[in-house]
């Protein structure tokens, strides 16, 4: 159950992402128009090249937290750990600004496809943006450090606080004027809050699991090292394989494509934001049971995690496709069938990979992650070319093939290759109780709410209607869960 309320906190945090991004983003674009809401896209594209400068620290210190006593027999404790790795953390953050703000205008002038003549202030607007995001990373690895002691209900408080502020002031902003300067000045506060608010809340639970006073000890990076080395090379392939397909648009298309592609890619938020609390509150799980050698435990805690992700993100996927025209009408009044196009591609491919997610996580709690690094690799070496035909020749549509293979990738080859090594003969078992029921689910009863839809609703009336729908649908799949959950109990029970 707790494992359940830790899904919980983390999923209210996303859904309020999510809520805020659908309300916001259509004034943002309103008031800015495609070609300087692109402008936020390219914030948006760089807050996310920023991870791949984690060096899978954040991932470290998450299973350190969640598998180390207050201080084990080496003589490391919480104290010292975070310490250590915030200091090198803030220090790469100032080395990466820095390197940014020096490429700045070779990257904008050479690969953006912008006009920036009619932006004033544009190296003002790209060095607030620079500052904007030295603030915000180390937010990251504090998180990080919170939901590996499990406090996940602190960390999703403090994230759906700083992202109502980010959005709010935003929204503030743009009402009056569409004025980008002031809008990066409100980001770096807001960011600069959230940050220092995140780290006190985490050193104040430090300080309470282990009092002695930190130390900065490069020793602790050097026994780390094995397993944040396999976690950054996964996040620079994560971020990459994000964020390619967009600086592709970015350099090939015209500028209204891009403003285009990136509100494609934002209405696919639902769905990402659906994904990451699971990763969140089951990878520590793993990684607390690994530590345990609660071997059996694992391995059901593991398939029952699957259900819960698979439930959740393919009915959210059959939704977003099959309604895609009318979430569009609905969140910007207007559909465009290059958006459309796009925005479905994008969906089956982010589902895809999201199911992915728990079987990564399972591998690196076991001391695996050399499996899922392959893989992404796999992806994004096959990836290149095939952006670089399909971009041009079908222009947006083509840019979203990248999720669709790294999708495909992880839940065919990828999952066979684990489970011919660990879970052994337990693949046909995750396709069957994992991956087609929630299609039985769920398409049958969004095709015929679909059929049956009558025509020329209002936004209000369609809005209800898509809103009926996936509440039926979500009923369905609460009272699977609720099973799921009773079964996991008499297990449990069981086994005690």
């Amino acid at each position: 159950m707790q494992l359940l309320k830790n899904v919980s906190w983390n999923l209210v945090a996303a859904v309020w992402m999510a809520v805020m991004t659908v309300l916001i983003t259509p004034i943002y674009v309103s008031k800015l128009g495609l070609n300087l809401y692109g402008i936020i896209g390219i914030w948006l594209v760089f807050q996310s090249i920023m991870n791949l400068f984690d060096f899978g620290l954040g991932a470290t210190l998450m299973k350190e937290f969640s598998t180390l006593p207050p201080r084990d027999g080496k003589g490391i404790s919480y104290s010292d750990l975070l310490r250590t790795i915030e200091i090198v953390y803030w220090c790469i953050s100032t080395l990466i600004i820095i390197l940014f703000v020096l490429a700045a205008n070779v990257f904008f002038n050479e690969w953006i496809n912008f006009k920036f003549v009619n932006i004033e202030n544009i190296q003002t607007i790209i060095l607030l943006m620079f500052i904007s995001l030295f603030f915000q990373f180390p937010n990251i690895l504090y998180i990080n450090g919170l939901i590996g002691l499990q406090r996940h209900k602190l960390a999703s408080i403090l994230q759906i606080i700083g992202n109502t502020l980010k959005f709010v002031v935003g929204l503030l902003i743009f009402l009056k004027k569409a004025d980008l300067v002031a809008f990066f000045y409100a980001q770096i506060v807001v960011a600069s809050v959230q940050t220092f608010i995140a780290r006190f809340f985490l050193w104040k639970q430090i300080s309470t699991e282990s009092p002695a006073k930190p130390t900065f000890n490069l020793n602790i990076i050097n026994k780390v090292s094995n397993f944040s080395k396999h976690m950054a090379l996964t996040s620079f392939l994560a971020v990459s394989i994000s964020n390619i397909d967009r600086l592709f648009v970015f350099k090939l298309l015209p500028s209204e494509d891009l403003g285009r592609y990136s509100l494609a890619f934002t209405a696919t938020g639902f769905l990402q934001l659906a994904i990451q609390p699971f990763y969140r509150s089951f990878f520590p799980r793993y990684s607390e049971l690994i530590s345990k050698g609660k071997h059996d435990t694992l391995e059901r805690e593991y398939f029952f995690s699957n259900k819960l992700i698979s439930y959740s993100i393919i009915s959210l996927a059959v939704i977003c496709v099959v309604f895609a025209n009318e979430i569009f009408f609905v969140w910007m009044g207007e559909i465009d069938p290059n958006i459309i196009l796009v925005f479905r591609f994008l969906i089956v491919g982010i589902m895809f990979s999201g199911l992915g997610w728990l079987p990564a996580a399972f591998q690196q709690a076991i001391g695996w992650p050399e499996l899922h690094v392959k893989m992404m690799l796999l992806s994004f070496v096959v990836s290149i070319p095939v952006l670089i035909f399909s971009v041009n020749y079908f222009g947006l549509f083509g840019a979203s093939f990248i999720w669709l293979i790294h999708g495909i990738i992880d839940i065919t080859l990828g999952l066979w290759i684990m489970h011919k090594t660990v879970l052994k003969g337990k693949l046909k078992q995750w396709y069957l109780d994992i991956f087609v029921p929630p299609f039985l689910y769920a398409v049958p009863i969004v095709l015929i709410s679909a059929y049956i839809k009558p025509e020329g609703l209002s936004r209000i009336t369609t809005f209800l209607w898509v809103c009926f729908t996936s509440l039926l649908i979500f009923a369905l799949v609460v009272v699977k869960i609720r099973k799921l959950i009773f079964l996991e109990k008499i297990l449990e029970d069981e086994k005690g």
